[in-house]
């Protein structure tokens, strides 16, 4: 997997970024993905929560797209990324079977929900609430969540 999250990373750095090929940029992006790795893995094995958020671009289930075009089309590492660190989709934990979005594409009439926030096991019931909020400066919008610890509950 952490070649497969190398891969991604260098992608990003070569064509987005333009950084040209060199040595330099494979011992950053090998850096980068090795020391978040480690720092992940070893915060969801000692029983820690960990928030993993932001713009996936993927559409993780038919649930989560208005279009009949776009089906779900996760890669493989991914989801045994989530799978094998127990991590949850907050906000369809708190409705799973309510549709919204948090991407809109009005040229195509279209709406996805592409922007996630993942909880460690060890954070899921502390989730109290998940919201996706409107559409204020870009085309996405943000999605939150609340969390109390057990001991605050009531």
């Amino acid at each position: 997997m952490f070649l497969y999250i190398y891969i991604y990373i260098y992608y990003l750095f070569t064509y987005f970024f333009s950084i040209p090929f060199s040595i330099d940029c494979i011992l950053l992006c090998y850096l980068l993905v090795f020391s978040s790795s480690v720092f992940l893995m070893g915060a969801l094995h000692t029983g820690r929560i960990i928030l993993f958020a932001g713009d996936f671009n993927q559409v993780f289930t038919e649930q989560d797209s208005s279009s009949r075009k776009r089906k779900p089309n996760v890669p493989r590492e991914l989801l045994d990324f989530l799978s094998l660190n127990d991590l949850t989709d907050v906000w369809r934990l708190m409705h799973p079977k309510d549709k919204d979005y948090t991407y809109s594409s009005y040229a195509q009439d279209s709406y996805s929900r592409l922007d996630y926030i993942f909880v460690s096991k060890a954070g899921v019931e502390d989730v109290t609430t998940s919201k996706i909020q409107d559409i204020v400066i870009s085309d996405h919008a943000a999605v939150t969540c609340t969390m109390c610890p057990p001991t605050n509950k009531v």
